[in-house]
């Protein structure tokens, strides 16, 4: 398997967002075609409006600058733009790299750990200039394929997971509910 090593700034072009703050146009949890791209967020936010602002492509990789965490662009239901805000910032790599192997690299290698732990004082946001210094060793395409494959489907397997553990504490919680309200009506 051959290995090569680069500076994330000689593989990829930064895109930042805008402050959040900064956007005239309405905002609001009513959908448009228009949506914040917050893949943290638990409702999402909407954008009423046709001022300028900078977009990410779906595909692309988008790194957290406050939780140090990268994620891939997803297509939104009934949304043609998801607006960057200064929160993420956008990667556009060439072609040497799959954004699906850097969101796997940045979020659980030890090279990106060790160096993102380097670059700052605890609970301090990333900047762009410490995105720009990483180094970032890189395997043939096949391997970051197979790679990112078995990221994602980790990821996925977790969140399905999550979702199960969701419905049966929610499940467990009624039972207990109406099992203490039988219990009561018994004693009365």
């Amino acid at each position: 398997m051959k290995k090569k090593t680069y500076k994330l700034s000689a593989l990829a072009e930064f895109n930042t967002g805008v402050l959040q703050t900064r956007i005239e146009d309405p905002i609001t949890e009513a959908p448009s075609d228009r949506i914040i791209f917050n893949p943290l967020a638990e409702t999402p936010k909407y954008v009423h409006g046709t001022s300028e602002l900078p977009t990410i492509q779906n595909g692309t990789a988008a790194i957290s600058m406050l939780q140090k965490r990268a994620f891939i662009a997803k297509p939104q239901p009934n949304t043609t733009e998801q607006v960057l805000t200064a929160n993420y910032t956008a990667l556009s790599f060439d072609d040497r790299i799959r954004p699906d192997f850097f969101v796997w690299w940045f979020n659980c290698s030890i090279e990106a750990q060790s160096q993102l732990q380097e670059r700052g004082q605890l609970g301090r946001r990333i900047v762009v200039r410490d995105l720009h210094e990483l180094t970032i060793t890189i395997p043939d395409l096949a391997v970051q394929e197979d790679i990112a494959k078995l990221y994602q489907n980790g990821v996925e397997a977790a969140d399905i997971y999550r979702k199960l553990a969701d419905i049966i504490e929610e499940k467990s919680q009624q039972f207990i509910q109406q099992h203490i309200a039988k219990e009561l009506a018994h004693e009365e």
